[in-house]
């Protein structure tokens, strides 16, 4: 019983990971309007751009991180638990 939860919230995390890296565009493009809002309303093009390319990049980079090391951990739990 308690490999099944285990599992199920290591496939959750999987899962969590790979939303964050596809939905990592949208997600950057809210949190940098919400920066420049803090900003005053207005930035130059570039700053705007690199911004988002830094958010975007981030995003996918802890969704993939997320989504490695629960894949890592659930493949260690089959071998020491077998699938059942």
């Amino acid at each position: 019983m308690r490999y099944k939860i285990f599992s199920i919230v290591i496939i959750m995390f999987f899962l969590a990971g790979l939303l964050l890296i596809f939905f990592s565009p949208s997600i950057g493009i809210s949190f940098v309007s919400d920066y420049i809002q803090k900003l005053g309303g207005s930035v130059d093009l570039s700053v705007y751009s690199t911004l988002l390319s830094a958010y975007i990049r981030n995003f996918q980079i802890i969704g993939f991180l997320i989504s490695l090391v629960s894949a890592l951990y659930f493949i260690s739990i089959n071998r020491k638990y077998g699938i059942k």
